[in-house]
């Protein structure tokens, strides 16, 4: 703490280090006053920051040299009153007549040297002198006061009072010891006497040096001071300010000073109790012109959005208070809200924190008209809903030209404190039409979403906040608020906030301790009315427990165990994405829910993918999905409100508000008309953007630039007023307004992003001059005290103690823009090595920031190599979309001209990332481009690279004989070279190929030579998948054993090397060999092994094939119930992954059992759905088998001729992958077809053919079906 000046009296300093609270002594007293300086102020305060600079320069001017005249001259001033003061000079120091008369004639000469003239404003001043007892004391408890009265100082005032312009009146009691001093009666004044002009009397005999030493002044300044005030470093600004005047009137208690010490103790500690409960600024106890009055002001030095709610508590809450002890009548008070400039005033040997300004003076103008026991208000007061005021009408008051609109406070309403202020205007049709939509979709219990979507500060969120606040009242919907990380969009960000939030995990609590918390509350009980059954309640519970691990891990807190740390990446992220599934399900079922989703423009890639896997599971649940956007920088919407959604989605375009909605806002928020001129300059200025509108009224209004016309309209003062060119720059208008320390710091923190870390913003602002101090210890004390200085005006708000968030994105934006692109890129840099030097060794959850820090700061050697990790730190766990857009921007840092193979590496890794994504033809184009740079190198492998990925990417589109000219070529590379690797890649991928051709000697062959290379090497689980391809190859060739063999040896080498996850995939594909076989009942045991592994690893793919499988079981053992309940639940996972090959099979199987069951169209429905999918992705066997199905459902309708042209086609394709179980089955069938049409020549001979090919696959069940048939 560093006090730049007395903020309090030594005197009253010096009473309190010795222990005394209550005293008298005789003084001699001036009391100076002011004039012009209301005018200098409101001028002043028009011109916005260069005014808040020239009002400090002119305060400077007059305060200090006259502080430094009254202290040179022996006195001391105990508190400055606006544009006034009292100095005392004690008698007991000697000479206090002759001091203090050179004091007021050494004032007036000072300001007749300066003609009374400051900068282009006339300031005068009146002076009275008095002499007499003066009564002190210091009250309080944690925060005190003090105060000065008597005498002396009414006898000071009232000369003032009585004295013109420019003159110095003293009472005849005053000189009490002989004088050359000229002096005249004053006219019609008994006993006072004008001062008149002349030269100084001899200066007095120079007083020793009394001053308080710095160190006991820091001891008692916190006993007085806010702490905000106790290193004040910062030049006067404007700020809005409550100002709450309160006189006062204590019973007199005579002859017993001490008593009435007490009494006014207790009185005022009271008071002084409420400031600081409430954080208002206590100025002072001034026994004045006006009586005994106590000052406090709400908004100044610092400020909290409510300001006026704050003050009108404090006022009722004080006269609660004080009517207990001192009755109704004991005060009255006037309250105001306005810009003041706020600030010191005074000079280095005394100075106080002040407000000066129109709505300051109103409110001791109040004051002074209320009757004893009320409280009234201006205008601007009187607007706050929360409260109940009685008008009392226009009133004049002196000094303000207009009457003034006046209420009186009479209590509180009974209403909640509302986020969003003021009426819904302009938005009223999209309101009603969003809630009726809303309403009929819950009432149906059927999930739905509503996007609203519109420019910057088009009213996004406070329409949904409307919708949300009306569907929480009328359908005791839930409410769930789930924000976008708008700059590094870290994955599942607004899922993560969103469950900090429900689970009241306070951030500044350390993580065990949030962690016992989360642990307490964790699963979440449903409620007792909840509309489900107690069977899915415990359910529900069961599998929330069982993803307690993925819960820990989302919200960042530490495991109970192991069991997380030993699933492999994609296992967790699987998880994660079952976790937030399980939640939202689990709270669809306590009734309706409405999850808002803000600013979906900067939804992270994963939360995104998420979204699209969440919302199937919506279809039939009272769930409402509430999404604000922003556009594309194109004007387009996002690209998921752009797909075809599997819920139904009511979209509303925020359009600029109507020039009707631009007056009906404007007149609403400055409660009046405007004239038609100020309404033309608004549409021009913010075209009808709500926000904009919104934030220049109050630049306004703040700056002092309306004015009240004759007719009652507000307007501009000035319409040739210079406007910014963007709304930006009127919110910097605004932010400038903040001192220089607090600017920087904002300035600093809007460079880190929309949020900011406390010790990062502190490592910054170590390179700053104006934060560099002899002890830099104080750094992070005086730092914090600037954030929280920007958090009282509403630039951001806490996060915890360690984190904070800028309010609105457009104000942190503003000040990003307004500072100079070199400062920026310095910043930046300096931001990254703060993350660097910080989390040092936590880099991995940083390398977003550093990545863009480092972007941005034009270091791209260090960006790239940070985004190479970000990349291949999102590849290895899943999150491809975000490892996608590194890769991108690795590419644009890079050149195929300066480092081609630096850029060919990156383009197979982002033609990877894209395959994963289904975005087959976008990888492929990436594939040619890296083909072209390969051949341009010399080396072969680079070629073989480039040949295989692209080779790849063609068979996965069915561009097979294209795909084999790629592979057969990368191959070839590959063995010249004798790469093993390369090699063993190029065989599996050939495998595959000719697998989906149904080339099955061809797929075997290669898939035998991958494993035997696979085998050289270290042991890798990518072998596993290699061999299940060959145990299906063996199978679709009706070579069960040699299939199942291959698995099984493949097991043994898995169970040895403890490769969980290679046992399971082998399990399940030794359960569909052993099935095709007509092994049921062994398939079924290795189906549920395979099922339990995958549950145990997360691996949500295998888990949905192991389902269809084992349903496939119990369906061959016509246990139909049983197989439908597996096949829903395949479903139902399949389309979690968005796996639509998955979807496709599942389908088929639900059509299959339908067939069986006589649901014919319930079949055919599914059936036709799975061979649409089935063609889009060119799977052969999958159209061969949907349309064998459907010729199934026809045969059983009776329908022969579409169940023979079904058969037909089945047959056609089975002929030409050559799968031959597919083949035979659909020949049997059309054999039996043949029949029913009593075509029984061409039957025998087509089941015949099929009696053939099940002999060579050994197919059991098929041949008795086929022998049945010939008899």
């Amino acid at each position: 703490m560093s006090l730049p000046c007395h903020l309090l009296p030594d005197f009253i300093a010096l009473q309190q280090l010795q222990g005394r609270r209550h005293g008298t002594f005789r003084a001699r007293t001036l009391f100076l006053d002011l004039s012009g300086f209301t005018a200098l102020t409101e001028t002043l305060m028009r011109e916005g920051k260069l005014g808040a600079e020239k009002l400090s320069s002119i305060l400077n001017d007059i305060f200090a040299p006259l502080v430094e005249i009254v202290y040179q001259q022996g006195g001391f001033i105990p508190y400055f009153a606006g544009d006034a003061f009292t100095a005392i000079f004690p008698e007991e120091e000697g000479e206090a007549m002759q001091r203090s008369l050179r004091a007021a004639l050494l004032l007036r000469h000072f300001f007749f040297d300066r003609h009374c003239r400051f900068d282009r404003f006339e300031i005068g001043f009146k002076m009275g002198l008095g002499c007499g007892q003066i009564e002190w004391g210091i009250v309080g408890g944690k925060l005190k006061a003090w105060y000065f009265r008597g005498p002396a100082i009414q006898q000071s005032i009232h000369c003032q009072a009585r004295a013109g312009s420019r003159e110095i009146v003293f009472h005849r009691n005053f000189l009490t010891a002989a004088t050359s001093l000229s002096y005249t009666p004053k006219n019609g004044e008994e006993n006072l006497f004008l001062l008149e002009h002349q030269t100084l009397p001899p200066q007095a005999p120079p007083l020793p040096q009394k001053e308080l030493p710095a160190e006991k002044r820091k001891e008692v300044a916190p006993l007085f001071l806010p702490d905000a005030l106790l290193d004040v470093r910062r030049e006067g600004e404007f700020r809005s300010v409550v100002s709450v005047f309160t006189a006062f009137r204590l019973p007199t208690l005579s002859g017993n000073p001490a008593a009435e010490n007490k009494q006014m103790d207790r009185f005022a500690s009271t008071f002084l109790r409420r400031v600081r409960h409430f954080r208002a600024y206590f100025k002072e106890i001034d026994y004045g012109d006006k009586g005994g009055l106590m000052l406090a002001f709400f908004g100044a030095p610092v400020t909290f959005e409510n300001n006026v709610e704050r003050a009108l508590e404090f006022a009722l809450t004080l006269r609660r208070d004080w009517e207990a002890e001192f009755g109704s009548d004991c005060f009255r008070m006037g309250i105001t809200n306005g810009i003041a400039f706020t600030g010191l005033i005074g000079g280095q040997k005394r100075c106080q924190y002040a407000a000066v300004g129109r709505h300051v003076n109103l409110a001791a103008r109040l004051m002074t008209e209320a009757k004893w026991g009320e409280i009234l208000t201006d205008e601007n007061i009187a607007k706050n809903k929360l409260f109940l005021f009685q008008d009392r009408g226009n009133i004049s008051y002196k000094g303000i030209p207009q009457p003034v609109p006046t209420f009186q406070l009479t209590g509180k309403n009974p209403i909640d404190e509302l986020m969003f202020e003021g009426p819904l205007i302009g938005r009223e049709e999209e309101l009603n039409d969003l809630l009726q939509f809303a309403r009929k979709r819950l009432k149906e219990k059927k999930g739905s979403i509503i996007a609203i979507t519109g420019e910057a500060g088009s009213g996004k969120s406070r329409l949904a906040w409307e919708v949300c606040q009306n569907l929480q009242g009328q359908n005791q919907a839930r409410w769930l608020f789930a924000p976008a990380d708008q700059i590094l969009r870290k994955p599942f960000f607004p899922f993560r906030e969103m469950l900090k939030k429900f689970f009241q995990l306070p951030t500044e609590e350390p993580p065990e301790k949030q962690a016992a918390r989360f642990a307490s509350v964790f699963p979440p009980a449903s409620p007792a009315e909840t509309p489900v059954s107690s069977k899915e309640q415990e359910q529900t519970q069961w599998e929330l427990q069982q993803l307690k691990p993925a819960f820990l891990a989302l919200l960042e807190l530490p495991q109970e165990d192991q069991s997380w740390e030993k699933l492999n990446s994609r296992s967790r992220h699987e998880n994660i994405l079952a976790a937030l599934r399980s939640f939202f399900l689990s709270q669809a079922q306590t009734g309706p829910l409405l999850l808002e989703l803000e600013d979906l423009q900067s939804l992270d890639p994963e939360s995104e993918d998420f979204l699209r896997q969440l919302m199937p599971l919506l279809q039939e649940q009272p769930v409402l999905l509430l999404l604000t956007s922003r556009y594309e920088e194109d004007g387009s919407l996002p690209s998921l409100l752009s797909e075809k959604l599997p819920l139904p989605l009511h979209l509303i375009r925020l359009e600029n508000l109507s020039l009707e909605a631009m007056r009906s806002f404007a007149e609403s928020e400055l409660g009046g008309p405007i004239a038609e001129d100020f309404l033309r300059l608004l549409e021009r200025t913010t075209n009808g953007n709500p926000f904009y509108l919104e934030q220049l009224l109050e630049y306004f209004r703040e700056s002092q630039l309306l004015t009240r016309e004759e007719n009652g309209n507000w307007n501009i003062l000035d319409q040739n007023i210079r406007l910014s060119h963007s709304i930006h720059a009127i919110l910097t208008a605004r932010l400038d307004r903040l001192s220089e320390l607090v600017r920087e710091t904002v300035k600093a923190a809007a460079v880190i992003g929309r949020e900011f870390e406390l010790p990062v913003l502190t490592e910054v602002m170590k390179n700053y001059e104006s934060f560099e101090y002899e002890n830099r210890q104080t750094l992070p004390t005086l730092l914090k005290e600037q954030v929280h200085t920007a958090e009282k005006v509403q630039i951001w708000r806490a996060v915890n103690e360690l984190r904070y968030i800028f309010k609105h994105s457009l104000l942190r934006e503003a000040v990003y823009e307004m500072q100079l692109r070199a400062r920026l890129k310095h910043l930046h840099l300096l931001i990254a090595q703060a993350i660097e030097k910080i989390h040092a060794d936590e880099t991995e959850q940083y390398l977003s920031d550093l990545v863009y820090h480092y972007e941005q700061s034009g270091h791209l050697a260090k960006a790239k190599i940070y985004g190479k990790q970000a990349a291949d730190f999102f590849r290895n766990n899943y999150q491809n979309r975000q490892a996608l857009l590194y890769y991108d921007k690795l590419l644009n840092w890079s050149s195929a001209e300066e480092n081609p193979l630096e850029y060919f590496n990156l383009l197979l890794r982002k033609a990877e990332m894209l395959e994963l994504l289904g975005q087959w033809q976008d990888a492929e184009g990436i594939c040619r481009k890296a083909l072209k740079i390969a051949k341009k190198e010399t080396n072969p492998i680079v070629k073989a690279r480039a040949a295989n990925a692209l080779g790849k990417l063609l068979m996965l589109q069915g561009k097979y004989a294209e795909a084999d000219k790629h592979l057969q070529k990368s191959r070839k590379l590959f063995e010249a070279e004798n790469d093993l690797y390369g090699k063993i890649r190029a065989y599996g991928n050939l495998g595959n190929l000719y697998f989906r051709q149904g080339a099955y000697e061809k797929a075997k062959k290669y898939f035998i030579k991958s494993i035997e290379g696979s085998r050289q090497r270290p042991y890798s689980s990518a072998t596993a998948q290699v061999v299940a391809n060959l145990g299906l190859a063996f199978m679709n060739q009706g070579r069960y054993t040699e299939g199942i063999r291959w698995i099984k040896e493949q097991l043994d080498i898995c169970r040895k090397a403890k490769d969980r996850q290679g046992m399971a995939t082998l399990l399940v594909n030794l359960g569909i060999l052993l099935f095709e076989k007509g092994d049921y009942e062994q398939a079924g045991q290795q189906f549920q092994e395979g099922l339990q592994l995958a549950e145990e690893l997360g691996n949500k793919f295998l888990m949905a094939i192991a389902l269809g499988s084992l349903g496939n079981v119990f369906q061959k053992q016509k246990k139909y119930n049983k197989a439908r309940e597996l096949y829903l639940r395949d479903l139902k996972l399949v389309k979690e992954m968005g796996d639509r090959q998955g979807r496709a099979i599942v389908l088929l199987y639900l059509g299959e059992l339908e067939s069986l069951t006589g649901e014919y169209e319930q079949a055919l429905q599914h059936l036709r759905e799975s061979l649409e999918i089935c063609q889009q992705l060119n799977y052969q066997k999958g159209i061969a088998r949907a349309i064998n199905t459907m010729g199934d459902v026809f045969y059983h309708q009776q329908k022969y001729e579409q169940a023979l042209e079904a058969y037909e086609r089945a047959i056609a394709i089975a002929r030409e992958i050559n799968n031959l179980l597919v083949l035979a089955s659909s020949l049997c069938e059309k054999a039996l077809t043949l029949q029913a049409l009593h075509q029984n020549t061409e039957a025998i001979q087509t089941a015949r053919e099929a009696q053939k090919i099940a002999e060579k696959i050994k197919h059991k069940e098929l041949l008795r079906d086929i022998s049945r048939l010939l008899k």
